[in-house]
């Protein structure tokens, strides 16, 4: 969310009424999609759902679950530190040269498209060892500090500027239960996938393996990847429905 407001110059004015949005309904979601947890037999039958799934996502999780963690070393810190900050300089170096569109793709808005494939790409890579040396856990602490930030410099003043975005929010969220529901019934898919998949959308790291744990103990890190999916698609997704949006205006 941030990345995408800040790859299209959103103004904090027209921001901040929207953290409000992004606070209220992802977290009564959550209260609904946790208070659905004891409801799985009814509902995996009622779609006959395929629960072997569920055997399968554990074995091919238990390595991820039982991952062995390095103690922090300072080098591998610094080396982490290093190449993020390479990274991101690279990108925007690069973003430079790149063809823009007013208020739509911007440099900014290559260096976060960039800086996400780089990304993706450096997990496929022995690079991805770098999260049991404590990759992970620096990233989770910038992230709340980045979170902290944006938080503090919102209001109640701006809760009546979010009123007609609070409907809205309330509007995509209806669409997202029809769609996921749909999708369910055509995947045949358990509850405990339908959960989880739906918090990796509209909440997001924090929620999404929280959920998987409540519904199915041992299975957090299958959240935690949905999740993860669910960012890397959010920055490219977000941006391309803003130049969608653009076209009607």
């Amino acid at each position: 969310m941030i990345a995408v407001k800040e790859a299209l110059s959103v103004p904090d004015a027209v921001f901040l009424p929207m953290v409000i949005v992004d606070t209220v309904w992802p977290y009564v979601w959550l209260g609904i999609i946790v208070a659905l947890a004891g409801r799985q037999k009814q509902f995996d039958q009622w779609n006959h759902a395929d629960r072997r799934i569920l055997d399968d996502l554990a074995k091919r999780t238990v390595n991820i679950a039982q991952q062995k963690k390095e103690k922090m070393n300072p080098f591998k810190v610094t080396m982490m530190i290093a190449l993020a900050l390479a990274i991101g300089t690279i990108c925007q170096q690069v973003s430079i040269y790149l063809p823009t569109g007013k208020n739509i793709l911007t440099s900014y808005a290559w260096t976060i498209i960039l800086v996400s494939t780089l990304a993706i790409f450096c997990s496929t890579t022995p690079l991805s060892r770098f999260a049991g040396a404590g990759a992970n856990k620096y990233g989770k602490w910038i992230l709340y500090f980045v979170l902290t930030s944006i938080g503090a410099r919102a209001s109640l003043s701006n809760a009546g500027q979010a009123g007609i975005l609070l409907a809205a929010g309330m509007l995509v969220l209806c669409i997202h239960l029809i769609i996921l529901l749909l999708s369910a019934r055509l995947m045949r898919a358990p509850l405990f996938l339908v959960a989880t998949a739906s918090l990796s959308n509209i909440a997001g790291l924090v929620s999404a393996p929280m959920v998987a744990e409540v519904y199915q103990p041992g299975l957090a890190s299958v959240g935690l990847l949905l999740a993860i999916l669910g960012h890397c698609l959010g920055a490219y997704v977000g941006i391309f429905i803003a130049q969608v949006c653009r076209l009607f205006i």
